[in-house]
């Protein structure tokens, strides 16, 4: 049996925001509680701990450890499926094409972000390394709005990425207001 150490990664100015949770045994495996996910092996997160200038991370109890999973939640009993993240993200597309917002989500340096850029219109585009390598520009409807997730989601998967991430990514991260 694996003894973990857990440890919460904390806002720096808020130490009882938690960023992160992390499982370390004393070996130095590094593991991250991912939403939607699971437990995922997490050598950058170990690096950045490790590091000269590591974020403030807190060590915690067996009753903290429980508090902050349930907040961040169990992973599902059965993975997502490609469809249920396609329709998440349809659903975060249709936020910036109906109400001015945009969003991103970041995997292994590739994001794919939506943008409004009109009355019912939104641009999404997956970027590698700075460079648009994909972009469309569509008008709102729900079926281009489907087709243009299901292109994201089949990039990320091409890319390793899975259904479960997305999603995961989908829900951790808030959809941001257009200045």
């Amino acid at each position: 049996m694996t003894n973990w150490t857990y440890v919460a990664v904390v806002d720096p100015l808020d130490l009882m925001a938690v960023l992160a949770l992390v499982r370390r045994t004393s070996g130095g495996a590094v593991e991250e509680l991912v939403p939607h996910v699971g437990w995922r092996p997490s050598p950058e997160l170990a690096a950045k701990l490790d590091g000269e200038d590591p974020p403030p991370s807190i060590v915690l109890n067996d009753q903290q450890v429980r508090s902050v999973i349930a907040q961040i939640g169990l992973p599902p009993p059965t993975p997502p499926t490609t469809d249920q993240a396609v329709v998440e993200l349809a659903w975060a597309m249709d936020a910036a094409a109906t109400s001015g917002r945009h969003g991103s989500i970041t995997f292994g340096g590739v994001t794919a972000q939506w943008l409004s850029t009109g009355k019912r219109r939104v641009r999404v585009e997956l970027i590698e390394a700075g460079t648009v390598i994909w972009s469309w520009d569509a008008i709102y409807t729900e079926r281009v709005l489907l087709d243009a997730a299901e292109a994201v989601v089949a990039a990320f998967a091409a890319r390793g990425v899975t259904t479960a991430e997305i999603i995961g990514e989908l829900t951790s991260v808030p959809q941001d207001p257009e200045a």
